[in-house]
């Protein structure tokens, strides 16, 4: 019985044997590990207050991430006077959820502004923000994904009152970066996401000239990710590119060709896109129904899908509840609490999409 076995054996060690002589001598294609294939976007939401109300329903949804302010000002009232529990209490349920936390570094104290402001540089001290933005890095480093440098620093609502400056931005965001990279290396540095504007003036500064003057101050070597905010102002996601002054969802290829022609092929992620039921005095245009807001935000996700797979996070703008005019509209949440339509279109295409 032994000795048959190793008759039967003697032909297949000839076969590898003879495999090997033919693979070695360029006879036999070498076959490579097929290429994973490209991942669908991922899908977050931006919370106004990550808790344990906002980031279940998060979760419910479908969605694998949130996006969250960590508001300067309220965590270090007085310098070295720290109220961590807010941001831990959000880093802690965001864990417990198993969502990726995307956390937004800004909103400075007035005793960390420059003073005096001065246009054509940073309104925030740029030693202030380095120790800020490493203190909250090293207290959850390992625990978020990625931090969000700033927030549409070309308006100068968001710009401390100056003329908006993408060479003094990109300042605020080299040191951020490097503030980052030192203290949680695998940590990914998204770039602010700009406002999507048409006006040049002391108060905004249209977001694809901004970009671009980034990129002349190089600011490509200060992110991992690029970050946009696609709202679409009360058109629906399919408004052609070129309609209403380029106002709409479409806005996303003029964002795209700027990069390509600064060879940028960084990862991009959408982290503000939406459609408010309530606009303001100024914004009162763009205001949509509750139906529209949920077959927008829905149909918003299929096209950027299907038009622009460069796209690798999709975040819908807000999960709200809270009763600001300003938010409000655009919240998925009524001031009670209860999901509106959008809250369960949204859920209803995400979910299946998992299954």
């Amino acid at each position: 019985m032994r000795n048959q076995s190793y008759t039967l054996l003697v032909p297949f060690f000839l076969f590898i044997l003879f495999g090997w002589i033919l693979l070695r001598a360029g006879a036999l294609p070498v076959i490579s590990d097929p290429l994973p294939p490209k991942p669908a976007p991922r899908y977050g939401m931006h919370t106004l207050m990550a808790d344990e109300r906002t980031l279940p329903l998060v979760r419910n949804a479908g969605f694998d991430s949130a996006v969250q302010l960590f508001t300067w000002w309220d965590i270090e009232p007085q310098k070295g006077q720290f109220l961590w529990q807010v941001a831990d209490d959000a880093v802690d349920i965001a864990e417990q959820q198993g969502l990726n936390l995307l956390v937004r570094l800004d909103k400075q104290p007035t005793w960390a502004n420059v003073d005096p402001l001065t246009p054509g540089q940073p309104p925030v001290d740029l030693k202030e923000y380095d120790r800020w933005v490493r203190r909250v890095a090293k207290r959850y480093k390992g625990r978020v994904t990625a931090y969000l440098i700033w927030n549409e620093p070309n308006l100068a609502a968001e710009w401390s009152g100056l003329p908006p400056d993408p060479a003094a931005y990109v300042e605020v965001l080299r040191v951020g970066y490097a503030a980052v990279k030192e203290t949680d290396p695998n940590a990914l540095v998204v770039s602010a996401g700009l406002a999507a504007t048409n006006t040049q003036n002391a108060d905004a500064l249209d977001d694809r000239i901004f970009l671009q003057r980034m990129y002349e101050a190089g600011a490509a070597d200060y992110y991992d990710v690029l970050s946009i905010h696609p709202y679409g102002f009360g058109f629906p996601p399919d408004d052609p590119h070129d309609a209403h002054g380029g106002t709409n969802l479409a806005r996303l290829e003029d964002w795209r060709e700027i990069m390509v022609r600064n060879g940028d092929d960084k990862p991009v992620w959408v982290t503000e896109m939406g459609w408010t039921i309530k606009g303001n005095e100024h914004s009162i245009w763009q205001e949509v129904t509750r139906a529209e807001q949920a077959d927008y935000l829905v149909r918003s996700l299929e096209k950027i899908r299907s038009d622009y797979p460069w796209v690798e996070l999709i975040t819908v703008w807000n999960m709200g509840g809270e009763a600001s005019s300003e938010w409000g509209g655009y919240s998925l949440l009524e001031l009670d609490g209860s999901p509106r339509p959008a809250y369960y279109a949204l859920q209803e295409y995400v979910t299946s999409e998992l299954e």
